[in-house]
């Protein structure tokens, strides 16, 4: 019987590997593309051979895998966005309100920038900010007037 199964080839320094997505984590390599392929039928052929021998049901051969190019513009503006997160994100790390994180970007206790309109914090502010000793409860007032 002929069977035919999905086969995904990747490159890399040291040659190709294969992989077959329906039968689970098997994996075969080549230093050539052919050999990788040569090696590729000998593992199916193994494989099948052994789950026919046991009586095993064949795995299906649906298309599991599909290969497509993906296309994106990328700045180093792009890069430099990495290095921050949304005041959600540093609200839920530091475990306060995102009103409390805008409070600390204005006292400058953490850094902001602007991205296409969104003020993001600094990741590396936030870590430093998580590190630095604090003291629990309300931040007293400034001066506060004395009535007679």
């Amino acid at each position: 019987m002929r069977r035919c199964y999905e086969a995904v080839l990747e490159r890399d320094a040291d040659g190709w590997t294969v992989r077959f997505p329906q039968l689970g984590d098997f994996v075969t390599f080549g230093k050539t593309r052919e050999e990788a392929l040569d090696e590729a039928s000998d593992l199916l052929r193994l494989i099948l051979a052994e789950r026919v021998e046991k009586g095993d049901e064949l795995p299906s051969q649906e298309h599991v895998v599909e290969c497509v190019s993906v296309s994106v513009e990328v700045s180093l503006e792009d890069a430099e966005r990495t290095h921050f997160m949304t005041q959600r994100e540093a609200a839920d790390l530091l475990g306060v309100s995102p009103s409390r994180v805008s409070a600390l970007v204005s006292s400058g206790r953490l850094t902001s920038r602007r991205f296409e309109g969104r003020n993001l914090v600094s990741v590396q502010s936030v870590n430093a900010y998580l590190a630095s000793p604090r003291k629990s409860g309300r931040p007293r007032k400034g001066n506060y007037l004395a009535f007679a």
